[in-house]
């Protein structure tokens, strides 16, 4: 034997009123905009410019033996991460310190 929740009159009235407003008036969307396609050439093309300006700071030579190589140095380390938070979407809000 399973068990009746009670229901007050209420409830039974909103109940009531939504299924026949629902039998009454179907829903239409109106309006409705086409998607438009990818290209995939642009989207290739995109992710190649990001692949190449990626790979001119990883394969910068390091020069640490002057404060300036130092300062160099720091600004391609920074630059490379600005660019793998821009590809993955990851690591953007972190603030290391070491």
């Amino acid at each position: 034997m399973g068990y009746i929740a009670p229901i007050t009159q209420f409830e039974y009235i909103q109940y009531a009123n939504r299924t026949v407003e629902a039998g009454r008036k179907p829903r239409i969307v109106d309006g409705t905009t086409p998607i438009q396609p990818i290209r995939f050439d642009q989207v290739l093309e995109d992710e190649t410019k990001r692949s190449e300006k990626f790979d001119q700071v990883t394969n910068v030579k390091e020069d640490g033996s002057s404060s300036t190589g130092k300062y160099k140095n720091h600004l391609m380390m920074r630059a490379h991460e600005e660019i793998q938070v821009e590809m993955t979407g990851k690591g953007g809000y972190v603030n290391e310190m070491a």
